[in-house]
């Protein structure tokens, strides 16, 4: 696939869900794996919509389109309005909150308790929708675990095939100070360990390029 003019939407950066009117539980994500392939994917000439959360240092990109949300509701509301069947590559890289609180509070919780208790609830899978509204999209997912194996990588990735109907999928950890991934895709082909996120990205390109 030349990506020349193609039409790509990224998704990055953390999701916020809110406990009262001013608070919120986050993830530690930087958004910088959303921003590198945008940058190299806008440098081979495709047509870069990056959907991106609260990250440190906001930058404008070079060229595409970027457009910001903070919270789970917000993000699904920005991306739904993005996947068209004009995409032609979804790379879903958000860190989207596992859980949000059942209920939120309207006002402040006040500081002065000695504990609260939240009551959590799933959230839907937002990467299950993305081809149902993006259907002839090519999908990149990411699953990020605390360690990862070659082994892992497989069995983690296996519902991402069958229920979100990605193409491929980066299976990724962040290990205290080093970085391990490996690209996986639907026949269970598996690249080797990946160590950094540059490289992910590289793979990501080829990827994409290599497929008809």
């Amino acid at each position: 696939m030349s990506l020349k003019n193609k039409n790509i939407v990224i998704t990055s950066g953390p999701t916020w869900v809110p406990i009262d009117d001013v608070r919120v539980i986050s993830n530690l994500s930087s958004g910088e794996m959303g921003r590198l392939i945008a940058d190299k994917l806008i440098q081979k000439g495709a047509k870069v919509t990056l959907v991106e959360g609260q990250v440190y240092g906001d930058k404008p990109l070079k060229s595409g389109k970027l457009i910001k949300f903070n919270t789970l509701n917000s993000f699904v509301k920005s991306l739904n309005k993005q996947l068209t069947n004009d995409v032609d590559v979804v790379i879903h890289a958000a860190a989207v909150a596992d859980y949000a609180p059942k209920t939120v509070k309207k006002s402040k919780i006040s500081s002065n308790l000695p504990e609260i208790t939240l009551k959590l609830v799933k959230t839907p899978k937002i990467i299950n929708t993305i081809k149902k509204r993006a259907k002839n999209a090519v999908l990149v997912g990411f699953k990020l675990q605390s360690t990862m194996t070659k082994k892992d990588a497989v069995s983690a990735t296996r519902k991402l095939f069958q229920e979100a109907g990605c193409d491929v999928v980066v299976a990724n950890a962040k290990m205290r100070s080093s970085y391990k991934a490996y690209l996986v895709d639907a026949g269970g082909v598996i690249t080797p360990a990946l160590d950094s996120k540059q490289k992910v990205v590289m793979q990501v390109i080829r990827y994409l390029e290599k497929i008809s």
